[in-house]
């Protein structure tokens, strides 16, 4: 061990109190901090000044996004052509095509005079406009957000609303605009029963749709207009159903941290075996290669970690590399400050070589949800 085995137990609390700790970094301590004993390469980690949270573009959607910045719509309407019914797919797309026009929608007007009945452009539409209400509004607590802002916020949403009708006119089977809805439903805040109308509507087309059941985990988020104990009953409930969607309970463990400023969840025993689930019945199958596989695997390295299984939250750290891009991170900016601190959390318990030794990150505080509840 790297310290007497009382001194190494007292200095890894310390450390996993820091890492639990959600306000800003003080760099002031950052020479006192234990976690600055961690030397992350010596552990088969990249240094910490190459990890970077910004997201990683693959060649196709930058081929598209730069001849949308020419004006030239056609690579987009190709793509998503392609795609045809792949819900999945077609939902990542749509998302990213939103983001895209949300800051230059020149060329999706040109799409959309163009062909007027393209199905793909209305949904572009429709999720863009969602995209720039949230621009509008920002990411800052409601405090902090002027009439204007709320007004602006408010108005765009209304005009998702009537995008999203036209969208799903125009393609019957399409879950992307319910999606989209889901959305517009947080932000407008409307009721369960309204809600749930959306909902049975994405699900009819879609049971599995994982973009849309991550729209409904945010809704149903006490932040929003749920409750921790009824975001927890849906993703446990939800991440039965397929192993895209398995890692819904880590994510709801996930909001609890950044709420509570807590992440106790994480180092309860069934949580712990829904990282496992995780692990071997998605990332190391179907779930590898896909969209999600990079956000999936950092919530098992912060589930593996806060349960203090440091060593296989490293072996994950490992294949995550440079890529803290997971958009969570931002939860606690500036990011990937907390992704760097996690990682050395997981450092120094791969250390303890106690056998059979976990020390949870929040061991000296107890959850007020219980996440068996369903």
């Amino acid at each position: 061990m790297a310290f007497g085995s009382r001194r190494a137990a007292r200095r890894l609390a310390e450390a996993a109190a820091i890492v639990a700790a959600t306000g800003s970094p003080d760099d002031t301590a950052h020479t006192s901090d234990p976690l600055h004993r961690a030397r992350p390469e010596r552990h088969g980690l990249v240094p910490d000044d190459v990890v970077t949270a910004d997201p990683v573009v693959g060649a196709e959607e930058a081929a598209v996004r730069a001849a949308a910045l020419r004006g030239d719509w056609r690579p987009a309407a190709r793509t998503l052509h392609r795609i045809g019914q792949n819900w999945e797919s077609r939902a990542i797309w749509v998302r990213a095509l939103a983001t895209i026009a949300a800051n230059e929608d020149g060329w999706l007007r040109e799409w959309r005079a163009a062909e007027p009945k393209s199905p793909d452009a209305a949904v572009v539409h429709a999720d863009s406009l969602v995209t720039l209400a949230w621009q509008v509004r920002s990411t800052e607590r409601a405090e902090h957000v002027s009439s204007e802002q709320f007004a602006t916020f408010f108005r765009i949403l209304e005009e998702a609303v009537q995008a999203c009708r036209a969208a799903v006119a125009l393609a019957p089977a399409d879950p992307t605009p319910w999606a989209t809805l889901l959305a517009v439903a947080k932000g407008l805040q409307w009721d369960a029963i309204a809600f749930e109308q959306v909902w049975t509507e994405l699900v009819n087309r879609a049971p599995t749709h994982r973009a849309g059941h991550d729209r409904a985990l945010s809704y149903w988020c006490a932040k929003w207009l749920g409750s921790h104990e009824k975001m927890f009953e849906f993703a446990w409930q939800a991440g039965e159903k397929a192993p895209v969607l398995a890692v819904l309970p880590l994510v709801a463990a996930f909001e609890y941290w950044a709420q509570e400023g807590s992440p106790s969840m994480f180092a309860e025993p069934r949580m712990q075996a829904a990282a496992d689930t995780v692990r071997a019945g998605w990332l190391e199958l179907a779930g590898r290669d896909s969209h999600y596989a990079q956000h999936d695997r950092a919530m098992v390295a912060t589930t593996l970690t806060f349960g203090g299984r440091g060593e296989e939250g490293l072996a994950e750290f490992r294949i995550l590399g440079t890529r803290a891009d997971a958009g969570r991170w931002h939860y606690f900016p500036p990011a990937p400050h907390k992704f760097l601190q996690l990682r050395r959390l997981a450092c120094l318990q791969s250390e303890i070589t106690e056998p059979g030794r976990h020390v949870s990150a929040d061991a000296d505080r107890h959850s007020d949800v219980n996440p068996h509840s369903r």
